[in-house]
């Protein structure tokens, strides 16, 4: 809709052909890369001329391409751009912090944000636990790979071979429950691998558990980690694994704000995650 004055699009309703492009354009997946006039327009429930048309100024404008042998069209180079400019605008703590702060709300447990720097995972972001008795935490903190929740995610998910295979003089004993073993250690890093969850029990230091998930980029890619933190007569093997879901869901929707693919994280379900108003939310 337009004003008669100067053919501006009135604010808050967009106007039918963007409206219609934008549908357009959500038509391609993965799954369909290529997709033809007619299916389009039978999927968006616009006729064959109208979705014709639209492909025609999409094509002009770089956001779709033709495969001239078939007919069939593609996504163009101009929406990887955008896209590539969009995910470079985005700050993982900034991205990540309204929902490191639901799950300390839900959770009253302390929340870390860790990413991995040269031979340790290192906090980047944390929320205190809201009861009397937590654990403690602070942004820089280093946690070691092979006896920390987010140390063993980042570990088990490492594309890079050193950091992957520690050594055994590398596994430093913090507590009588530190694996120092690395095959053992690789054992459990499978299992990370396989669940999507990392687990210490007091391994780094003594009554204190914690779990953590990962968080995956738009390359497919784990950047970083969400843990939760305890006291271990608070943080039983019952209540870790009635905080996995949680946990794991606020991974995910970090990662899908950081234009993460739907096939990642597929041990995950978001059934759990509440709906917390803005003042609830604000710190």
């Amino acid at each position: 809709m337009t004003s008669a004055a100067d053919g501006v699009p009135r604010r808050g309703r967009p106007t039918h052909a963007v409206r219609h492009a934008a549908v357009v354009l959500g038509t391609f997946s993965v799954a369909e890369p290529f997709l033809g006039v007619n299916e389009i327009a039978r999927r968006v429930g616009l006729n064959r001329s109208t979705v014709s048309r639209l492909l025609q100024t999409l094509q002009e404008l770089g956001f779709v391409a033709c495969h001239e042998p078939t007919g069939r069209y593609r996504l163009g180079l101009r929406i990887a751009e955008l896209a590539g400019i969009a995910l470079a605008g985005l700050d993982l703590r900034d991205v990540a912090q309204v929902h490191l702060r639901r799950l300390n709300l839900i959770t009253r447990e302390t929340i870390n944000l860790a990413v991995w720097d040269t031979d340790a995972a290192v906090i980047i972001d944390h929320c205190p636990g809201l009861e009397p008795i937590k654990a403690l935490g602070w942004v820089g903190r280093r946690h070691p790979g092979h006896c920390t929740s987010v140390g063993k995610v980042l570990l088990a998910f490492s594309d890079e071979p050193d950091r992957l295979a520690p050594t055994s003089d590398a596994l430093q004993t913090y507590t009588s429950r530190t694996v120092t073993d690395p095959e053992r250690l690789q054992l459990e890093l499978e299992e990370v691998r396989r669940t999507g969850l990392g687990v210490n029990r007091a391994e780094f230091q003594d009554g204190l558990n914690a779990l953590a998930a990962p968080v995956w980029n738009h390359e497919s890619r784990v950047q970083a980690a969400v843990g939760l933190a305890g006291p271990a007569y608070r943080l039983t093997d019952t209540q870790i694994a009635e905080l996995t879901p949680r946990v794991q869901e606020t991974a995910l929707a970090i990662s899908r704000e950081l234009g993460a693919p739907s096939h990642v994280a597929p041990w995950t379900s978001e059934r759990h995650e509440p709906i917390l108003t803005p003042a609830v939310m604000a710190p």
